[in-house]
């Protein structure tokens, strides 16, 4: 590594003393004489010379665990995640130290807050000398990987550390995001007892290694929100600290953070111990702001022209009735929305069809019935009549009370033009402060879109033509995301051959605390099944703890 001292204006001479500096080599543990690191992570000889290492960690035999390289085959979950995990190398008080760190992000790594700096210390003065490198590793049998050259990374930066009894964790930013490697998720969550666990650590600065040999699984022994505990089979070494624990997802449970399995020196033997990313998160990330809620009242078409065919093969009213059933299955129960639903043809339902209410389970029971979710009150509007769009609107309208904690929106559904009043002009002044989306259901011709839209603009919502059933269903879902500010990210079509998976849809969040998935298709002698893909690798289902799904008939 040449060092070149360039002068600063004329003149010869001058020079700079070099004052330190540190290298990788192999040299005696801090504790115990007997052991020998051996921290080279730019593997100058072709076999690596394992360290002896410190038997504090473990009580008899040699450690049980192994070179990542040796996991097989290249889909287990061990093998995915090993090529996220990497060292830190920082100057730390008089000599060179080096911890474990995970990719949680394209440019941040988590590690334990130890591994920077004591209480009382600055962390940022370690994180000046400090970089990471995640190549460093040899093939299954110690030797050096063809073509190895490892890269650095400059850590940028320290976004948040604690050391003390209440936490023990580091999140840096590096100074460049890491190409090639993919970041893992954080569990938001605490494991359970007896759940299968993982972890991959650079043990005395060597190369990366897997705790425990696989096919083999550790278990979780004590979960709480300071400490996740690991049995005593579950090896680590110095340099391990800041290593993650990994659940069978490949998802970061906790960073290493103490641990003293054997009892030496104080003659208290406890188990390994990592401080629980679900209590990172409760501690660093601020307090979601409260749920937007929201009164919505439905306004939905039936007249005659309803029963016409949508051009698939289905009626008018049955696709329109889905898209209705989607619609409230998307918003939340038991969370403080309230809707409703009024009906129109040649006047509008009198009483309305549901009255404004409380969304809970059993409320949405009678809106759209069980699963299909294809009956109740939604499933029972049938066709017939003229079209009175504003009859619609006004008993909608009345059934708001005064502003109050929930805006107010309306979502109107027709199929066609107004031809018997009211008319929408009779009614819009009246609106006031409700908003409305309005979603035509045909043909241009066949819908007065000028009119529908500038009624949307004048009352701060938006309007869209559907033209055929799939199109119909996507609109109320947007709708969805427009009246309770959700947002959409994107809206794929595609052709589908039966039996086949679609192409990856890769779509991209910042800070959500949920993220609503929606697949709609057009026929419903067919289904599909829906699975989304973590950046970690996780494949979430319906099936999935934590997620709330819901199938109707497409």
């Amino acid at each position: 590594m040449p060092i070149r001292y360039v002068r600063d204006g004329g003149g010869a001479g001058g020079g700079v003393e070099l004052f330190e500096y540190g290298r990788g080599e192999r040299h005696h543990g801090e504790f115990n004489m007997g052991t020998l690191s051996n921290c080279d992570p730019f593997l100058k000889d072709p076999a690596y010379t394992e360290p002896i290492y410190d038997p504090y960690w473990f009580c008899v035999g040699p450690p049980e665990w192994e070179n990542v390289a040796c996991v097989m085959p290249e889909t287990d979950v061990r093998a995915q995640v090993v090529r996220s995990v990497g060292m830190i190398i920082d100057v730390h008080g008089d000599h060179v130290s080096t911890c474990t760190v995970t990719l949680v992000d394209a440019d941040k790594v988590i590690t334990a807050g130890h591994c920077l700096a004591d209480p009382g210390d600055d962390p940022a003065i370690a994180a000046v000398t400090a970089s990471v490198t995640f190549d460093y590793q040899t093939d299954c049998l110690g030797n050096r990987p063809p073509g190895y050259d490892a890269k650095f990374h400059k850590v940028a930066e320290v976004l948040e550390w604690k050391y003390d009894a209440d936490g023990d964790y580091c999140l840096l930013r590096l100074a460049e995001p890491v190409a090639g490697v993919p970041p893992l998720q954080m569990r938001h969550d605490l494991p359970a007892l007896g759940e299968p666990v993982f972890g991959v650590h650079h043990p005395n600065g060597a190369v990366k290694k897997l705790s425990i040999k696989h096919p083999a699984f550790s278990t979780v022994i004590g979960s709480t929100d300071q400490d996740i505990e690991v049995p005593d089979g579950f090896h680590v070494s110095g340099g391990s600290s800041g290593s993650a624990l990994f659940d069978t997802a490949g998802r970061v449970l906790g960073v290493l953070s103490m641990g003293n399995p054997c009892g030496q020196n104080d003659s208290t033997p406890y188990p390994l111990r990592y401080f629980p990313t679900a209590t990172f998160f409760q501690q660093t990330v601020p307090a979601p702001p409260p749920p937007v809620t929201r009164d919505v009242m439905v306004v939905f078409d039936r007249s005659g022209s309803m029963s016409q065919d949508d051009g698939t093969g289905r009626k008018k009213i049955e696709v329109a009735r889905d898209a209705v059933s989607l619609f409230v299955q998307l918003v939340a129960a038991d969370a403080g929305n309230r809707v409703g639903l009024v009906s129109f043809s040649t006047a509008a339902s009198d009483p309305v069809d549901h009255e404004l209410d409380d969304l809970t389970g059993a409320s949405r029971a009678v809106l759209i019935g069980p699963a299909p979710y294809s009956a109740g009150t939604v499933g029972g509007l049938a066709p017939g009549g003229n079209t009175s769009i504003g009859a619609g609107i006004e008993a909608a309208r009345l059934q708001f009370p005064a502003p109050g904690a929930n805006p107010r929106a309306i979502l109107l559904m027709t199929d066609g033009m107004q031809n018997t009043p009211p008319l929408i002009g009779d009614v819009d002044d009246e609106l006031g402060s409700i908003d409305l989306h309005a979603v035509g259901f045909g043909t241009e011709a066949n819908l007065n879109g000028p009119l529908l839209s500038a009624l949307a603009a004048a009352h701060d919502g938006l309007y869209v033509r559907a033209g055929n059933g799939l199109a119909l269903e996507k609109y109320f879902s947007q709708a969805f995301g427009n009246i309770f500010q959700a947002g959409i990210l994107m809206d794929p079509e595609h052709d589908l051959p039966a039996g086949a998976s679609g192409e990856r849809l890769p779509f991209h969040v910042c800070d959500e605390e949920t993220v609503t998935v929606v697949a709609g298709w057009d026929r419903t002698d067919a289904q599909l099944l829906l699975q989304v893909r973590t950046p970690g690798g996780a494949l979430v289902t319906a099936a999935s703890p934590g997620v709330e799904a819901a199938s109707g008939r497409s």
